[in-house]
């Protein structure tokens, strides 16, 4: 008998389960998360390059698609000036620190660097954090953030003036949700940018689209599939 545990959901239920699994000797496979902690030396039973032997990772992380977006910015942009706000936890740190290191290994340093803790949303001065990056005058905004912060923070940036030229990015976590209440409260969405670690569920080219596609009709009825 061959028992494992797939796909484990989110970065905290992910957490919970290989700290219960890999003790056991129990294989992790593609825990749906991009957290750091279970692609670096936090545990216990890594070896000495610091790889989880029993987690078998199948999406990119969350530092990847932070230099992902950089290496946009920066290359393809020619973005010179870039602030970043990060979650202050295992989820936006870890992000943030690669970001810190590429900038300071080009000679580069962010206009602003700001960090929220997620427990502190509902009671968040948005207004101030808002001016504190229209002050730095960024052409991008690297948001390591979950939608019930940006969703408040872009309201209030606008609200006060900031660029609509703006580019905010966003990491795979965030599908189309950021984008859809920015349009529906009247602003316009096209400098919002998500990456994603997977093909377009809508993809007319991707054979792995057309099945999740066929599998979400068969199994979850008339809902949409959705990046997320």
């Amino acid at each position: 008998t061959v028992f494992i545990l797939v796909a484990l959901m989110g970065s905290g239920t992910s957490v919970a389960g290989i700290n219960v699994a890999t003790p056991l000797g129990v294989p992790v496979v593609g825990p749906m998360t991009g957290t750091a902690v279970i692609r670096t030396a936090f545990w216990n039973r890594c070896d000495p390059d610091g790889i989880q032997p029993d987690v078998i990772n199948i999406r990119a992380g969350y530092n990847d698609e932070a230099l992902a977006v950089l290496r946009m910015l920066i290359e393809q942009k020619y973005f010179k000036r870039i602030a970043m706000i990060y979650q202050y936890d295992s989820f936006g740190i870890p992000s943030k620190d690669v970001v810190v290191a590429a900038m300071e290994y080009m000679g580069m340093s962010l206009t602003t660097l700001d960090s929220y803790v997620k427990a502190n949303i509902p009671s968040i001065n948005y207004t101030q954090m808002a001016l504190k990056v229209i002050r730095g005058n960024p052409q991008a905004v690297i948001m390591y953030a979950v939608s019930g912060f940006a969703n408040p923070f872009l309201t209030a940036f606008y609200a006060q003036g900031g660029a609509t030229s703006t580019v905010f990015t966003f990491g795979s976590w965030i599908g189309d949700e950021v984008r859809v209440y920015i349009r529906a409260r009247g602003y316009d969405p096209t400098n919002i940018y998500t990456t994603q670690v997977v093909p377009h569920p809508r993809s007319n080219t991707s054979t792995l689209a057309a099945n999740y596609r066929a599998a979400f009709d068969t199994y979850m009825g008339l809902m949409n599939a959705s990046l997320v």
